[in-house]
């Protein structure tokens, strides 16, 4: 009885499985002859098992028949489309053996489905009421099935003698999960020819489906242990659920049904019913215990680059810094050679500045901006990594860039962006290992290239300026401040990139997969509630590139100027607001009509005026606090900080008025407020002044006016202007 339940249940499990993971990987590239091939491979394992659990169902010979019959629809598909998805991964032309081994799949499912020359009827057979007979074509159909996938096997066994690092893993992938499939399938023929050897291996084929799954979306993620590992941990956790039930009802019915009758049952559904419900959490625990023992040499080395990305800013020096990043990158992450390219304005090419090698060091010629490798990083504007191109075969030029790649001993190239430029890329050869790149390594990698080229930019910024922006500051005492809007630009880049890793190392955490477990629905909002915040911290990120561009721009920024809706941009902020503090501590009271006119202007933009300002109000808020606490300023009752921010159309424009029960300012602070560099902060950690000023600027772009009424210990109120659209 157990084995029957296990084939059953494991083959519609199976079938669920295939036909999710198959739709999966279709839809992430629909137009990939890797994805599609795979899709329709597992369409056939999906119709052979579902095909199985439905024959264990029939109710009489025919019904038996006609599933017998249709499984092996799913059957003949399978080693025509395994033999067409092992040469595409491959790369390998055998467009002949393809176009064969599909004719010759055609022809057998012609007769499968016309004639009773493959399945010629159904019979009892061990614990089965009806498994298929073989007719007179059977043995040429099993041959089709075992020669075309042990030749495909053959060509991956020759293709990963000769691999090397990322490839090797992919196919190491390829090879586990075929042997583990095909094996755990081939334990259903031997009882089609009355050997009573029963289909134990038939759930394996699901493992199939999972590991090749998983070695196509992300074969980067983690080297095979851990995904060898994983599956493992979920194969045992999850055949002991399903098997506890059928175990418990052999030793515990005699003893419940003298308790409860003919509903003895009930105490076994409610046992499977809460096992099913803790082996997510069982099967997470141990899945995160083993991948944290693994994967702890990569995680610490992780976490030493992203500690190093954040004092890159702190070096000035160009030259310095270039060594520095490739210095530290290959000893940290013991590769071969790391090597940096750099934007040359006055050549117009990307010329490398500095390098590191181990051995086999030769002389590289500059790059020209046309390059298709240059081409190919701007389209892409994502890590290149050169056994995955291999496999584009969509890319223009990419034979070329893969050559060229290859000359240059590059194993992976991290570009680094500052907004739409590529400022330079980070060339990075083998691991000497021999280890493949993760998707965890690339994503700690691009934090890295971001962060050095914000480094990079502000370290030319002032060799060619000779002095820093405080410096100018005192030197010209302001006579322009729009002379100092790129430097300006450089510390809103540095705001935003902390922010930027930040949300890419919380994104580490993969949320999707948390909430495909059974979770309670307070656990899964507060899953979706991360979730949206993550999303909302990239959001800002992205917005915040917008307004370093627009402040030494300013003369464009009205071409971008569109209706605003005073609530998105509200929105947006406290949404922003919520992941830096508890928004509620503000008391926020928003006062203004549902229908009040847009704004004319920057979405980005004017969430910054109101982040900037309810940040600095909560700020002023706890330093309030503080001082009543420590006695320097008498409170008459409890203080509980208030904010509102009443809105109001006048005359064309939208009159706005922010305001706070904080500490407030002096007349000598209030008329220092807008000038940069002046903060009533504690210390520069807490603020550079820059924030008041800037936010003047924007509102001067808008055509707007700002101004400050604010007395010590009482509060603040700042009363913005804006035009409306019309």
């Amino acid at each position: 009885m157990f084995f029957q339940y296990y084939y059953k249940f494991g083959s519609l499990i199976t079938a669920i499985i295939a036909i999710s993971v198959g739709l999966f990987v279709y839809y992430r590239n629909k137009k990939s002859v890797v994805n599609i091939t795979w899709a329709f491979l597992s369409l056939g394992i999906a119709i052979w098992t579902f095909s199985t659990f439905m024959m264990t169902l029939a109710r009489n010979a025919a019904e038996g028949y006609f599933w017998a019959r249709f499984l092996h629809v799913g059957a003949i598909i399978i080693p025509a489309f395994f033999f067409h998805f092992s040469v595409a991964i491959l790369g390998i032309d055998k467009k002949k053996i393809v176009i064969s081994a599909h004719s010759i799949a055609a022809i057998l499912l012609c007769i499968n489905l016309t004639t009773p020359w493959i399945v010629s009827n159904v019979s009892p057979k061990l614990s089965f009421e009806y498994y298929p007979d073989p007719g007179l074509l059977y043995i040429p159909f099993l041959i089709f099935f075992i020669a075309l996938p042990v030749y495909a096997l053959l060509l991956i066994f020759k293709e990963y003698e000769k691999a090397g690092g990322y490839k090797k893993n992919q196919l190491r992938y390829l090879i586990i999960a075929s042997l583990i499939g095909f094996s755990g399938g081939a334990t259903n023929y031997p009882l089609i020819f009355n050997l009573s050897v029963y289909p134990m291996g038939h759930p394996l084929v699901a493992l199939y489906a999972i590991i090749i799954t998983y070695a196509i979306i992300k074969y980067r993620l983690m080297d095979i242990t851990v995904a060898l590992t994983s599956t493992g941990i979920f194969a045992v956790v999850y055949t002991i659920i399903l098997g506890l039930p059928f175990v418990a009802i052999k030793f515990l019915k005699p003893i419940l049904m003298p308790l409860w009758g003919s509903n003895w049952w009930l105490a076994i559904l409610i046992l499977g019913m809460t096992v099913a419900s803790v082996g997510p959490f069982i099967y997470m625990y141990f899945q995160r215990r083993a991948t944290a023992f693994i994967l702890r040499e990569e995680r610490r080395t992780h976490s030493l680059l992203i500690k190093a990305s954040e004092g890159l800013v702190n070096i000035r020096e160009l030259k310095r810094l270039l060594k520095t990043i490739v210095s530290f990158i290959t000893k940290t992450m013991h590769i071969t050679n790391a090597v940096i390219y750099l934007w040359d304005k006055e050549e117009q090419v990307y010329r490398l500045e500095s390098i590191r090698f181990r051995s086999g060091f030769k002389e590289y010629s500059p790059i020209e901006a046309e390059d298709p490798l240059i081409s190919l990083l701007k389209e892409r504007k994502e890590s290149l990594v050169l056994e995955e191109l291999k496999l584009k075969r969509e890319y223009v030029d990419v034979e070329e860039v893969v050559s060229q790649m290859k000359d240059l001993s590059a194993a992976v190239i991290i570009p680094s962006f500052i907004e739409d430029t590529l400022l330079g890329f980070l060339v990075l050869g083998e691991k000497k290992s021999g280890r493949m790149y993760t998707s965890n390594d690339l994503a700690v990698l691009s934090v890295l290239s971001n962060q050095a080229g914000l480094a990079i930019e502000n370290a030319i910024f002032y060799e060619e300026q000779g002095k820093t922006l405080a410096q100018q500051f005192q030197e010209h005492r302001l006579k322009s401040l729009g002379k100092m809007g790129s430097g300006i630009g450089h510390q809103i880049n540095n705001r935003f990139q902390a922010i930027s890793m930040t949300a890419g190392s919380t994104q580490m955490l993969d949320v999707q997969e948390l909430k495909k477990t059974n979770l309670s629905e307070e656990q899964r909002k507060l899953i979706e509630g991360l979730e949206k915040s993550l999303n909302d911290i990239v959001q800002e990120c992205l917005r915040g590139g917008n307004i370093a561009r627009s402040l030494t721009q300013f003369s464009r920024t009205h071409e971008e100027f569109k209706p605003v809706n005073l609530a998105e941009i509200i929105e947006g902020t406290l949404n922003l607001l919520s992941c830096k503090f508890n928004i509620e501590d503000l008391h926020i009271n928003l006062d203004y009509a549902k229908d009040i006119p847009p704004i004319l202007g920057n979405l980005a933009l004017l969430q910054d005026i109101f982040f900037n300002h309810l940040d600095n109000a909560h700020d002023a808020c706890l330093a309030k606090d503080e001082e009543i606490k420590k006695g320097n300023l008498k409170a008459e009752e409890q203080y509980t900080p208030k904010v509102s921010v009443k809105a109001f159309p006048i005359d064309g424009l939208l009159h706005i008025e922010i305001s706070d029960n904080g500490i407030g300012m002096t007349e000598e602070q209030l008329d220092q407020a807008f000038i940069p560099f002046f903060t009533t902060k504690a210390t520069s950690q807490k603020g550079t002044g820059l924030g008041l000023s800037i936010i003047k600027k924007i509102i001067d772009a808008h055509r707007g006016t700002i101004s400050v009424v604010s007395e010590y210990g009482k509060g603040t109120t700042f009363t913005i202007t804006l035009p409306l659209a019309q």
